[in-house]
């Protein structure tokens, strides 16, 4: 009973000292942090955010507070920045003062402020600079990553003819497999009709220009004007020049029946060092300041007084400023182009430890970006002494870690310092040159957490957008054609910091 007791005194003061130390911490920043909502000890303005809609729940705040707020996640104080005037002021206006990485507890328990993607001051600056330069010396940004690319697009070409059994199985491809025939059967009979009434002397239409090609050549062993190539390319010609230019025309029209109308920051306050700052890019493209119907398709928000397309400075899809990651450069990868210069070798697609990394990554960035993610990452303090879906992330980050502790071991085991063959063995001998530096950047905890955040960025983050296009496509073949023509109406369910 008395040990009941005093376990429960214990723990009631334990959360009085929390309590008393959260209220100290926000009566000494509130002075000189931009103003919002009054926060609650320890747990912040956790009751005036949904997190499954944060987007949603910023911009309500905004509307009180103006463009630039303090809301506080958890004990955490962050500066929420919205409108282009304020995110210009902050990332290219004074990039450099906002340079720093802001804390995300999911990630940051692996990196603990080593690699080159979650790292700061100094430190980041190293890494970048070799990263970006290594990354290019092995055709990163150059033609020879073309190669690359070309050859793993081989492997994936194999792997999706392995696996083509959709042909076999009933659904809406059967009726558009017997419309193919239909219309090959059609531009058969025009060809037939053609070659009954061929003058080679005077070509009527491209048709016949064809079939007298296909007479003049028809000694060459080698030549590709043969009757199958002459029926599907006048079938691509009748195909592109009837329903691929009738569907952005169909398109447009509708447009316009639908909306008539269309035819013819400074900051004032002081934020402290190391504070978080989190620039709402949504509220950017959503900018009344620049946008006169921000919620309305409008084309001329991108058109001056003569109909001319004009630069908009509030259009930012891709975030604003000079990029500062090396990622940047792969965005036109797959997972194997990057492994090949990170490890100098790709993996099998049927590799089960290929198959199981991809899986822990994709599992990670799921969780980061859900609302359990959200409320580890303001109350990780705690939560991470918890039961729950955060246990299962924390194990996934170590063994991505392990794996790539095992990839610079093996790569230290075999390396030749005259002949680096990857990012890893270059890290290597960069490290042994600066060795008697004391103020070098290149350890090896810095090599495998840069690693781990370019086989990271190379394989999910490039791979969610690849996957998410596909599906958007699949759900929606009628726009293929008509990509980026029209911002979606979702809202964006989470937003990172951007520094």
């Amino acid at each position: 009973m008395l040990a009941s007791g005093l376990l429960l005194v214990t723990v009631l003061a334990f959360l009085v000292v929390m309590v008393l130390m959260s209220v100290w911490k926000q009566r000494k920043l509130s002075g000189k942090m931009p103003p919002g909502p009054t926060p609650l000890p320890f747990i912040g303005n956790y009751l005036q955010l949904n997190t499954e809609q944060m987007y949603n729940s910023l911009m309500k705040i905004r509307e009180r507070y103006g463009p630039v707020f303090t809301v506080h996640l958890g004990p955490r104080p962050v500066v929420v920045l919205c409108g282009q005037e304020a995110v210009k002021e902050a990332l290219v206006d004074q990039a450099e003062e906002f340079s720093g990485r802001g804390e995300q507890a999911t990630f940051d328990w692996l990196f603990k402020g080593y690699g080159v993607a979650f790292s700061s001051g100094e430190r980041a600056k190293q890494l970048r600079r070799f990263s970006i330069a290594t990354l290019r010396d092995f055709g990163v940004g150059k033609r020879g990553i073309e190669e690359r690319i070309q050859e793993e697009a081989g492997f994936l070409l194999d792997a999706f003819r392995k696996t083509n059994v959709m042909k076999h199985l009933p659904g809406p491809q059967q009726q558009a497999f017997k419309e193919l025939q239909g219309l090959e059967d059609f531009i058969t009979k025009k060809v037939e009709q053609n070659q009954s009434t061929l003058d080679p002397n005077s070509p009527r239409d491209f048709i016949d220009s064809f079939l007298i090609r296909m007479q003049e050549e028809k000694k060459n062993p080698n030549t590709e004007f043969y009757m199958k190539n002459l029926v599907l390319t006048t079938l691509n010609l009748f195909f592109a020049g009837t329903e691929t230019v009738s569907t952005p025309l169909r398109y447009g029209f509708l447009l316009l029946m639908k909306h008539p109308d269309v035819e013819a920051l400074r900051f004032c306050t002081t934020i402290p060092r190391g504070t978080e700052v989190f620039p709402m890019l949504g509220s950017v493209l959503r900018d009344p300041k620049f946008f006169s119907n921000p919620k309305d398709f409008n084309p001329k928000h991108f058109l001056d007084d003569k109909g001319q397309f004009k630069k908009n400075d509030a259009f930012v899809p891709f975030s604003v400023g000079a990029p500062i990651d090396p990622t940047v450069y792969l965005s036109q990868t797959v997972s194997n182009v990057i492994n090949s210069i990170v490890f100098g070798d790709r993996f099998d697609y049927e590799d089960k430890e290929f198959l199981e990394l991809l899986r822990m990554m994709g599992q990670i960035n799921r969780f980061a970006a859900s609302p359990t993610g959200q409320l580890y990452d303001m109350f990780h303090s705690v939560m991470k002494y918890l039961p729950g879906p955060q246990q299962q992330i924390i194990k996934n980050t170590k063994e991505l870690e392990d794996f790539m502790v095992r990839k610079v071991k093996q790569n230290q085991s075999t390396l030749d310092l005259n002949s680096p063959r990857n990012f890893i063995d270059s890290f290597l001998i960069h490290m042994q040159e600066e060795k008697k530096n004391p103020d070098s950047e290149f350890n090896i905890q810095n090599l495998v957490m840069t690693s781990l955040n370019l086989f990271f960025a190379g394989s999910e983050t490039v791979s969610s957008t690849m996957r998410y296009g596909f599906l958007l496509l699949m759900k929606y073949p009628e726009v293929e054609g008509e990509a980026g023509s029209g911002a979606g109406k979702g809202e964006p369910q989470m937003l990172q910091p951007l520094f």
